[in-house]
């Protein structure tokens, strides 16, 4: 009796022996899961920061406004304040450049300012709604229907519209894009042009306009002066209001970039007492939660 005894306990024991090694190996297996969980979000979090990396070295020129038409990224494409004022609150950043009608900024001719191919053009604009013919955001080149320029302007009732041209190789064409500017307020553009397919997107506040456009037959900009505020210098072209955070890239950026510059920029306003928690919430609540974390 007394070794039947043992015997049932050695049994018990083992018993509990693999119930434990049972729980323990749970337990190791859960843990490496998560460790393989946490490998994947790491591994998905260094391809995307690749990719932001990669957009970065296609980056051609940074103009921040703080002060200054410095380029913070390029080396040659520094330019010249002529009556704009800084601001240094009401920005996306810390400082801004305002604009009263009369007031441009001239950034010359430099070869790195030319676009042959596909590019992206970014800025905040602050829509101050000037009661002249032509209020022009930039303008590169004059207008002509044989040699490559651009020239983006506003237009309609408060100046919510936004009209562009370009050349063809005969004739200066326009396109639109409707009610995308509101007076007073700051909004986040972004024009990307795909050389192959020709076509321009507008995205506004982090979104794609539903209406893209192909500018058919466009002719590559490689000369003639920059400005930003007006159209050559003419007092038909001021803008009024306020520029700020200006990028140009040598390529089309992709849509979730442009997203998450415009989140970006929010989190720094709603640092900076620029905007509310309520107007931040709005914001943020209207677009694709899925970014809102940016």
């Amino acid at each position: 009796m007394k070794n039947l005894f043992f015997k049932a306990f050695t049994l018990i024991e083992l018993l509990v022996v693999i119930a434990i090694i049972g729980i323990l190996s749970g337990l190791i297996v859960v843990s490496m899961s998560g460790v393989t969980q946490k490998a994947t979000i790491a591994k998905a979090q260094v391809f995307s920061n690749s990719l932001k990396n990669s957009i970065m070295l296609d980056l051609v020129s940074e103009w921040k406004l703080e002060g200054n038409v410095n380029d913070s990224w390029g080396i040659n494409s520094s330019g010249s304040i002529i009556g704009a004022t800084t601001l240094n609150s009401g920005c996306v950043r810390d400082s801004c450049l305002s604009f009263d009608g009369d007031d441009y900024v001239t950034m010359g001719s430099d070869s790195s300012l030319n676009f042959s191919g596909d590019y992206t053009i970014e800025m905040f604009v602050y829509n101050g709604a000037n009661t002249v013919s032509y209020p022009t955001l930039f303008n590169r080149a004059a207008q002509s229907g044989a040699n490559g320029f651009f020239w983006v302007f506003t237009q309609g009732a408060d100046e919510v519209n936004i009209r562009g041209q370009y050349a063809d190789g005969t004739q200066a064409q326009n396109y639109y894009f409707y009610d995308v500017l509101p007076k007073n307020k700051w909004t986040h553009l972004v024009f990307t042009f795909t050389n192959s397919t020709k076509l321009l997107k507008l995205y506004v506040n982090g979104d794609a306009s539903p209406s893209p456009v192909t500018l058919t037959g466009a002719l590559p900009v490689d000369d003639g002066d920059l400005y930003f505020g007006t159209y050559q210098i003419t007092s038909s072209g001021f803008f009024k209001g306020r520029l700020d955070e200006i990028r140009w890239y040598d390529v089309a950026v992709p849509a979730y970039i442009v997203k998450e510059h415009y989140y970006s920029a929010l989190n720094r306003m709603f640092a900076n007492g620029e905007i509310t928690k309520e107007e931040y919430n709005n914001f943020v609540s209207q677009k694709d939660n899925t970014y809102g974390k940016y």
